[in-house]
């Protein structure tokens, strides 16, 4: 008895060094923006303030209730999180009742007290946010977590599209995708003025916006609306866009060719239309996570929809040859 006692408090010991060093793996994020929007890779949504529990909503740079103060707590990259619009604090909750979570299940709510938070780095842009020992911040529900209204939840690592975050913030009248490294740059050079050149800024009617400022889910849309092919091929230097739709992970690849076509195909000028869809082709989409290959269907379905809408002869064809690479 004794021996199987020891074993099972060796086990026990050996999971919680387990969980406790997973989180060593990642680059810790020590400086943010003081008022932040969180918004879930894995879709269009955003996490908002409702009540007292945080739901996942269209992001939307105006809503408060989808603003956050990030306060640090500590030296260690630790946060806690204010809500702009409740002004309460994110927090672990415990919750009794409710039909789409069971009772007393853990979510992400409001509260006078708060739950000290870390921004885990997957990448320059994308974040996990670690909310306890071994658990971090998950749109709740799996393929449900791409609708609107959807919980957020402590939940252990699993490398879902759910887990990840991008974080948008607001600076001189612009928002800006949070990117880590380019973040400590400016940090460094405001003080002698020089703008950062890797950041993409964003005003949210994309009048002058070009390319290279607009490669980010806020402010491409506007600027495939308004762009002609003259500018886009000028802009494009170097297969900007291709370049930057490789450098997201699988699932944001996906969500961001989606959101360029579906806003190119608006575009009045055909030969912009078929450069823009000509310049896809060259992006990679390999998938090789479940969420991915979801997406990469639905994608595929949504392409055809846009060809057979498509009158420019050159566009159509480009969309044609984009499909067959999603087979």
């Amino acid at each position: 008895m004794k021996f199987f006692k020891k074993l099972l408090l060796v086990s026990v010991l050996t999971m919680i060094g387990a969980t406790s060093l997973w989180a060593n793996s990642y680059r810790v994020v020590t400086e943010l923006p003081s008022k932040i929007f969180i918004k879930s890779v894995g879709s269009h949504t955003s996490m908002e303030a409702k009540g007292n529990e945080i739901k996942l909503h269209t992001l939307n740079t105006n809503n408060r209730n989808q603003q956050w103060y990030a306060f640090k707590s500590g030296s260690d990259g630790e946060y806690r999180l204010r809500n702009a619009g409740a002004g309460k604090y994110l927090n672990i909750e415990t919750i009794k009742t409710g039909k789409l979570i069971k009772k007393n299940h853990k979510i992400l709510g409001l509260n006078s007290r708060y739950t000290k938070v870390k921004f885990l780095a997957l990448n320059d842009t994308s974040f996990l946010i670690k909310v306890s020992g071994n658990e971090v911040a998950d749109a709740q529900g799996g393929a449900k977590a791409y609708q609107q209204g959807q919980a957020v939840i402590p939940y252990g690592l699993n490398n879902g599209a759910g887990q990840k975050w991008y974080i948008y913030y607001e600076e001189g009248g612009r928002i800006k995708m949070f990117h880590l490294t380019n973040y400590a740059r400016e940090k460094q050079s405001a003080s002698n003025g020089r703008t950062n050149g890797g950041d993409q800024p964003v005003n949210n009617g994309g009048s002058s916006n070009t390319l290279s400022q607009s490669l980010n889910n806020v402010a491409i849309a506007p600027y495939m609306h308004r762009a002609n092919a003259g500018q886009f091929r000028s802009e494009n230097s170097g297969n900007i866009l291709s370049e930057y739709i490789n450098k997201q992970d699988e699932v944001g690849r996906l969500n961001f060719i989606e959101k360029v076509i579906s806003s190119a195909c608006n575009n009045s000028d055909n030969s912009f239309r078929t450069a823009v869809y000509n310049e896809l082709n060259k992006a990679n989409i390999t998938s090789n996570g479940f969420a991915a290959r979801l997406l990469k269907g639905q994608l595929k379905k949504n392409i055809l929809k846009y060809q057979q809408k498509e009158k420019y002869y050159p566009a159509k064809a480009a969309l044609g040859n984009l499909s067959k690479k999603y087979n």
